[in-house]
């Protein structure tokens, strides 16, 4: 019993480098940076409290105590800034925590800011975000609580940049890994328990709605087959995951499956921020192997080559 117990301790506390955490932070700030982009020309639409949802629907749906646009407003309307204002303000707040939390300058700090009016958006638009949100939530917090700060970041430099191997990097990865095979275990067993993900319905009826039809694929009704091994491909996937990203010899199969998984997600369902999120989690939990494995066989090549360079140029003089 022992040795199980050290190993599992050994798992979760051996201490690795945090170049994977600080990877995850730059990668998850500048996808929140482009997504605010994209939906900056939007804002007043989609926050504003006269937009598509005006505030005091969303407020009667959100918890009394969790943050909402119109806390704010309300404070701030003394002062002369309209509830417009107020919204503009607190995005431009939530650009600059993002843009420092992408330098890594205060990055706990930054990482908490970006955290907190994230989820004052989303509260104040409860009934418009869908799933990128939760996981970009999610992301922001993990920025907050993992040392993202500790590598690729100004916080390491002035620091002396030593990007030392802790304990904690690895309890960061161990979680983000774990939270990924749960979210992608169940996922996979809730579709499994109903028929459409057997018969092929689930990806026809996808690919198949207005607002998510990126390309005429009607022609799939005549090829049934395609639909359900495209569904049985995803259950598989899915199911498999924290079976098969755990084994040295299939994790890199794993990875990439599950990152052109969600590739075809962004083609075919137009879902690229989502798609783009879920890469960027599996790449940041997973990717060091892959990465690792990539680096080898480039140097073998490059030692091949080299080799072969060196014999022809022996057998020339």
């Amino acid at each position: 019993m022992k040795p199980l117990t050290n190993s599992i301790i050994q798992f979760f506390t051996a201490p690795s480098s945090p170049k994977p955490l600080g990877f995850f932070r730059i990668a998850v700030a500048a996808f929140a940076l482009i997504q605010a982009f994209l939906l900056g020309s939007y804002l007043v639409e989609l926050y504003g409290n006269y937009g598509y949802i005006q505030w005091m629907l969303t407020d009667a749906f959100a918890h009394e105590y969790m943050p909402r646009l119109s806390w704010f407003a309300d404070k701030l309307f003394p002062f002369g800034i309209t509830p417009d204002g107020t919204l503009y303000l607190l995005f431009g707040a939530y650009i600059f925590c993002l843009f420092n939390l992408l330098l890594g300058w205060n990055t706990r700090w930054m990482a908490l800011g970006a955290w907190l009016i994230h989820l004052t958006f989303i509260k104040s638009s409860s009934l418009t975000t869908y799933g990128v949100e939760a996981f970009t939530h999610i992301a922001l917090f993990y920025c907050f609580l993992f040392p993202t700060g500790k590598a690729f970041s100004i916080d390491s430099w002035i620091r002396g940049g030593t990007n030392q191997a802790t304990p904690f990097a690895t309890t960061s990865i161990r979680i983000l890994q774990l939270h990924l095979c749960i979210v992608y275990f169940t996922g996979g067993i809730g579709k499994a328990l109903g028929p459409t993900w057997w018969d092929g319905e689930a990806i026809w009826t996808a690919l198949m709605q207005p607002q998510f039809m990126q390309m005429d694929m009607t022609w799939m009704s005549e090829y049934i087959l395609l639909a359900q091994i495209l569904c049985w491909g995803t259950l598989i996937v899915e199911i498999g995951y924290p079976f098969f990203i755990y084994y040295p010899k299939t994790r890199n199969l794993m990875l990439v499956s599950i990152v052109g998984l969600h590739l075809g997600i962004a083609i075919f369902l137009g879902l690229s921020l989502f798609a783009s999120l879920m890469i960027i989690l599996n790449i940041s939990a997973f990717g060091g192997s892959l990465a690792q494995s990539l680096k080898n066989a480039t140097i073998q090549l490059f030692k091949k080559g080299s080799a072969i360079g060196t014999t022809k140029a022996l057998a020339t003089t």
